[in-house]
């Protein structure tokens, strides 16, 4: 416990740097609501790298916080070669939209790629092994795979710039994406009312730094980091991260305040897994 609280610190936000792209919309809302509320409640999951910290976790509460000009946030540190924190993906399923053939037609069919069908499990297979692009499954367990003639293995630029284009022709014919984990999304396809499920690439920890240090930014919702002993509901008030003063003092502050509380027994430790219910 003594480690978390350690690594539990207040970080520049000038130093911080996003590795995917975000839902504005859904950042002007968490920005609102943390003006409203006066607080940042949940540490943001960064991994130092140098002088730079990388945002694993919260892309969208550190563009909140910059919208409510705040100087420093309030974050997690964590070592990034840890094999506890584990890179994982997030699948999306689509609502609100029935001509999904057609629209990779249109898209994809005479830029170089194939369309090939087949079933789910196959098209899951062909996607991690990057020899597609994505692979969308429609409500019979149909997949359609958009590959290269080649079979060779994609390079990650060609994987990004795929899948930023289908997902803004979605968003331009008023489809609702919701993402959710690679790892349970069929089940969830299965068990709710959506039109398709679209199987998204996964990528590495290596490419995910180097491409953060480039300044390169993934689309939104690729990367799923499960982080071990994830700390919640820290809270530090707006007030003092938009101040103007030494971040150290800041961080004195935090680490007594961190301190009274594990003391007297207000800190907990949920050893099950917890149920989010989003706003």
């Amino acid at each position: 416990m003594k480690e978390i609280l350690e690594n539990i610190r207040i970080i520049p936000l000038k130093q911080t740097r996003r590795s995917e792209e975000i839902i504005r919309k859904q950042a002007r809302k968490l920005s609102n609501y943390m003006e409203h509320d006066g607080m940042q409640r949940d540490p943001v999951v960064v991994a130092p790298e140098g002088d730079v910290y990388i945002a694993l976790d919260g892309m969208h509460r550190v563009e909140a916080l910059k919208m409510r000009g705040c100087r420093d946030m309030l974050a997690y540190l964590v070592d990034y070669e840890n094999h506890k924190i584990i890179l994982e993906s997030w699948d999306a399923l689509v609502f609100d939209h029935s001509d999904i053939l057609d629209l990779l037609t249109e898209e994809f069919g005479g830029s170089g790629y194939v369309i090939e069908e087949g079933r789910c499990k196959s098209a899951r297979k062909a996607v991690m092994e990057r020899r597609s692009l994505f692979a969308v499954v429609d409500r019979e367990g149909n997949s359609f795979t958009i590959g290269n003639r080649g079979k060779r293995a994609l390079p990650v630029d060609d994987l990004i710039k795929a899948l930023v284009r289908f997902e803004r022709r979605l968003d331009a014919e008023g489809a609702r994406i919701r993402y959710v984990p690679n790892t349970t999304s069929e089940l969830q396809f299965n068990e709710s009312e959506n039109t398709f499920l679209v199987i998204r690439p996964c990528f590495t920890k290596v490419e995910v730094r180097e491409r953060t240090l480039a300044k390169k930014l993934f689309p939104r919702k690729t990367t799923r980091h499960v982080i071990y002993e994830r700390p919640l509901r820290v809270g530090v008030a707006l007030s003092i991260l938009k101040e103007d003063a030494d971040i150290e003092v800041k961080n004195e502050l935090l680490q007594a305040e961190l301190r009274w509380r594990y003391e007297h027994g207000r800190i907990r430790f949920y050893p099950e897994p917890i149920i989010l219910f989003d706003e």
